[in-house]
């Protein structure tokens, strides 16, 4: 799990602000765009995966899981 709930909620919170300025042509693009940005925002790849997973999983589309 991670170090505390405010830490998930920082990440996701910064995610769903990235989600409306990001441009993608499928679920997978928008998916691998959103992890790419918390990486770089120094989030680790679990946390930033598990998040980007919960903004999709919000959408009509299905996406591919990301390895």
């Amino acid at each position: 799990m991670y170090a505390s709930v405010k830490y998930w909620v920082w990440l996701a919170d910064l995610l769903r602000r990235k989600v409306r300025t990001t441009r993608a042509a499928t679920p997978y693009e928008l998916k691998n765009k959103l992890i790419r940005y918390g990486l770089a925002q120094g989030y680790d790849y679990e946390a930033v995966r598990d998040a980007a997973d919960a903004l999709i999983a919000t959408t009509d589309d299905s996406c591919d899981t990301f390895f």
